[in-house]
């Protein structure tokens, strides 16, 4: 039942008793918070559920304890659960040919829209038919109903069309189990043939070696021996070709002499590249100087050709 007190401007009959006994029975319900009052004016009501702490009968926390969470599940290793269905979609081959070395992408598909969930750069980790990680290098949504998560696993491992289980994603530089070894995430040529072009023309680029890189965003490296033939001198140029014809910024340029007999030098080169679909990249050389006897990479007389791309995302 609803308790009054009568405002004492308008009625005199109020009492220093009334009120006692009105603080006395206020005085109750707080100290019992499971009988509490509704504060509507009209009825009495009791605090139940699970969302009630009785901060009367309150025990201490002691010990070690345990902190659940819906959203992130498992151990604190780096690794998070996706919590989504992965299926397989699609799996390929990069490399394996001209002495480039053999690497795996593939893609997958999650319903719904997870482009806020997950992003190019992540590392993930799954089963299917064994354990596979690597990165998520591209992430596409269709629009209606599933969203497309291109991934590379490096060297070892290629994802099949079997069941895709125990789906993990990670933020973290390190986290547990991964191998962050360059070299494991690195597509790399290296050739020991010699690439000899005779009476090159003027201002020609002549592909020396080629290699497929997959989307994603890379360091590129290159070192090779260039050579060069010609009475009175002149200079190669090298540079990484990129998509159809893009000879890459600031191509390196090997000056020689006023020479009729044969030189060479050695060229190394570093560039960072955003490989947004799927391309072949070639190592190019040529000259600017008309005359020239011969030009060349030489892969076998100082040391290999080599050419690295390696993941930025590591």
């Amino acid at each position: 039942m609803a308790r009054t007190i009568t405002n004492p401007a308008s009625n005199s009959n109020l009492t220093s008793s009334t009120i006692r006994t009105e603080l006395q029975t206020l005085e109750t319900e707080v100290a019992n918070i499971t009988t509490g009052h509704n504060h509507d004016g009209a009825n009495s009501r009791a605090l139940s559920g699970s969302g009630v702490v009785d901060l009367i009968s309150a025990q201490a926390i002691t010990g070690q304890k345990t902190i659940t969470s819906p959203l992130f599940t498992g151990t604190v290793d780096g690794w998070i659960a996706t919590g989504d269905t992965w299926s397989y979609a699609s799996s390929a081959t990069v490399g394996g040919t001209g002495g480039q070395n053999t690497n795996y992408y593939s893609t997958v598909t999650i319903p719904g829209d997870q482009t806020t969930k997950y992003w190019a750069g992540m590392k993930f980790w799954l089963y299917n038919g064994g354990n596979i990680d690597g990165f998520i290098m591209a992430v596409s949504y269709d629009g209606t109903t599933q969203t497309t998560l291109t991934l590379w696993s490096g060297q070892i491992y290629q994802l099949t069309n079997v069941a895709i289980t125990n789906t993990h994603y990670s933020t973290a530089k390190t986290p547990a189990g991964f191998d962050i070894n360059p070299s494991s995430w690195t597509i790399q040529v290296n050739s020991t043939s010699n690439r000899i072009t005779n009476s090159p023309t003027a201002n020609t680029w002549y592909a020396a070696e080629t290699m497929v890189v997959p989307v994603g965003v890379w360091n590129a490296w290159y070192s090779c021996n260039s050579y060069f033939k010609r009475s009175g001198g002149g200079s190669v140029q090298t540079g990484l070709v990129i998509y159809s014809g893009q000879i890459e910024p600031e191509s390196v340029t090997s000056t020689y002499d006023n020479v009729s007999d044969d030189k060479s030098s050695t060229v190394t080169k570093l560039n960072c590249y955003a490989i947004t679909t799927q391309t072949t990249i070639s190592l190019d050389y040529r000259t600017t100087y008309s005359g020239t006897n011969s030009i060349a990479i030489y892969g076998s007389n100082w040391s290999n050709t080599v050419i690295n791309w390696t993941c930025a995302y590591l």
